[in-house]
């Protein structure tokens, strides 16, 4: 199975789209959070990426152990997520929220399945069996997911009630709020909370993942034959503005883009359209841009994945396969980081070319390790002289809790650390308000260095900045680093600038 995986935050922003995906694709969750303002979250001061994180990682965890239907799964993450928010957390005061779309591969029998029924059939209520196995899908709100058939049909599964019952609402709200002489933004947040608020998750409203795990109840659910699928996609709602209102696409042509790589290419005709249809943008949205998440596989032929998902306490946490490293680990990325069910990043990423050596967030107790390879280092041996120093666990908690960092080691098989890097998030106005990507502290073992590992831990930096939706990615070297220079000379970067430092201690 081919994974092909691209997520652009929100110019300038850390995104708040998270998925997990199992090794094999044989189960993979998007969820697009959305927040609240500060007033309407008397409860809950958790963020968004911490909701959405969270819950993706749970669903996959329950569609993996197979405990029940893709929905039940729904549920019982949901359940999770609000017994993660912990003790003093008051999340049914105001807490973040979530739309959800999710897969799973099942081999053999599944209940309410429909031997060769066309993608997204209504299940039927006699059970079935697929030759190759099914597909089972959940959808929650207007996260998106699509199925193309072996004959090149597309079928879109999304629940669009909350446009549906807010938008001409939200509409003429915000007009009357402009005429009175609102700002175009406020009009459009004060519109929307008026709305949107008090529909979610109501009889008669619309329902997405919040803390109520019921909401599950009311998701988008079948199962399809595996051997009559050709592919399948999850989208956040965003990306498929490029169908509805904006009519750039329909469905096959957005699938075809996709599925042929070009998704980079389709989230920035996306901002593009969206500054050029500016007028409907604005009626349509509170933001001017968002978080743009797609997940997709090309499915085989030939039935289900040979061993099926890793089972769910593994210690051996799933993989995904993405274009932005080869390997990035555990199975789910937010703002590019995978995190565990408490939001910490917990995940490991194999070196393409370089077997046994990884790269993984620096943990607290790396600290030594990681004095110990700038000690080494010739230059750094004159600067850092009482590596006990407290300042070096307190700067590293500053980088562990500050989302536009990371700080990673490169590790061997025994996860002893033997190489470091940090990469910094700068958001700036240049460049039409772009993203930069700041590669800084990089030192390797000396015993590896010529070994190729270095170039593989910065081709996955590299590409993981791209992730983010990074447009640049910059460095400064010393300049007696010769060595250093032609080292990066070959991995494409250019000696375009002078770098300048002005030491204030």
């Amino acid at each position: 199975m081919e994974l092909l995986i691209s997520t652009h935050p929100m110019p300038g922003a850390a995104s708040e789209d998270a998925f997990a995906v199992a090794p094999d694709g044989s189960a993979a969750v998007l969820v697009d959070g959305a927040g609240l303002p500060a007033e309407l979250r008397a409860g809950c001061g958790h963020s968004v990426r911490w909701y959405a994180g969270t819950l993706a990682q749970a669903m996959l965890d329950r569609l993996i152990a197979r405990t029940g239907t893709p929905s039940q799964a729904l549920a019982a993450a949901i359940g999770d997520v609000l017994a993660a928010h912990g003790p003093g957390c008051r999340p049914e005061a105001g807490s973040p929220s979530g739309t959800v779309a999710a897969w799973r591969i099942s081999p053999g029998t599944v209940p309410g399945s429909t031997p060769g029924s066309p993608p997204g059939s209504p299940p039927n209520a006699q059970g079935g069996q697929g030759d190759s196995g099914l597909l089972e899908y959940v959808v929650l709100a207007d996260s998106t997911l699509f199925l193309r058939d072996v004959d090149g049909l597309v079928t879109e599964i999304v629940d669009e009630s909350v446009d549906d019952l807010t938008g001409v609402e939200r509409a003429r709200i915000a007009a009357e709020l402009i005429a009175s002489g609102s700002s175009e933004s406020a009009a459009r947040l004060a519109a929307h909370r008026r709305t949107t608020e008090r529909l979610r998750n109501v009889d008669g409203g619309f329902w997405c993942a919040h803390v109520d795990p019921g909401a599950a109840a009311h998701a988008l659910t079948g199962a399809v034959p595996l051997d009559r699928l050709d592919a399948v996609v999850l989208a956040s709602d965003r990306v498929t503005r490029l169908i509805r209102p904006f009519g750039r696409y329909t469905p096959s042509q957005l699938l075809h883009r996709i599925l042929t790589g070009a998704a980079a290419d389709l989230v920035a005709e996306l901002r593009a359209t969206e500054v050029e249809e500016v007028a409907l943008t604005r009626r349509i949205a509170v933001k001017p841009h968002d978080d743009a998440t797609i997940v997709a596989a090309v499915l085989p032929r030939g039935g289900p994945p040979e061993h099926g998902p890793a089972p769910a306490d593994s210690s051996n946490r799933p993989l995904v396969t993405s274009p932005f490293s080869t390997m990035v680990p555990k199975g789910l990325v937010t703002n590019g980081q995978p995190v565990d069910n408490q939001g910490h990043a917990a995940w490991r990423a194999a070196l393409p070319g370089t077997p046994g050596y990884a790269v993984r967030p620096a943990h607290r107790t790396d600290v030594p390790a990681i004095l110990a390879l700038i000690v080494a280092d010739q230059i750094g041996a004159a600067r850092e002289s009482d590596v006990d120093h407290p300042g070096y666990l307190a700067a590293f908690e500053a980088i562990d809790a500050d989302p536009g960092e990371l700080l990673v080691v490169i590790v061997d098989d025994a996860d002893a650390v033997c190489g470091s890097f940090q990469l910094s998030l700068l958001p700036g106005l240049a460049r039409r308000g772009s993203l930069r990507c700041q590669i800084e502290a990089v030192r390797v073992a000396a015993s590896l260095r010529g070994s190729g590992i270095g170039a593989a831990a910065m081709r996955w930096a590299i590409e993981w900045a791209r992730g983010q939706g990074c447009s640049l990615v910059q460095l400064t070297t010393d300049k007696s680093r010769g060595d250093a220079h032609r080292f990066y000379g070959r991995l494409g970067f250019v000696a375009s600038h002078e770098g300048m430092k002005l030491r204030l201690t």
